[in-house]
């Protein structure tokens, strides 16, 4: 768990807090991404990037990539190593806005948030 000030950009934000649990993804483990904090915050800032938010939006804007991008960059160097290569990438991005989630990859597509009879809870569709 970590906690940043306004101080730091998105690669030292990555390097403290993301690009560690990589590596065990690759060796079973689960990794999970959570931003939180009130609405204006810089949530979708960190995690999409200059290039994907505000005034630099759709611009090939590269100086301070978003936690996802950083994130992918990382997995498909390792998808791409000959230990490796009999795998399958696979991920989900998904908002929770409003008490609402929505499917970050398919139109912000709502999607539900379900507790089956084991008390696992699922995403369907997702």
């Amino acid at each position: 768990d970590n906690v940043f000030d306004e101080a730091p950009d998105n690669t030292q934000i990555y390097e403290k807090a993301v690009r560690n649990v990589i590596p065990g993804v690759f060796e079973g483990r689960w990794a999970s991404v959570f931003a939180y904090g009130q609405t204006g915050s810089g949530k979708t800032f960190t995690m999409m990037g200059s290039n994907m938010t505000g005034i630099n939006a759709g611009t090939a804007d590269e100086s301070n990539l978003g936690l996802y991008y950083l994130a992918a960059q990382d997995v498909f160097y390792l998808a791409n190593e000959p230990e490796f290569r009999h795998l399958t990438v696979g991920a989900s991005l998904f908002e929770i806005y409003g008490g609402k989630l929505f499917d970050l990859l398919n139109c912000r597509k709502p999607i539900k948030c379900l507790e089956d009879h084991r008390g696992k809870v699922c995403f369907p569709g997702l």
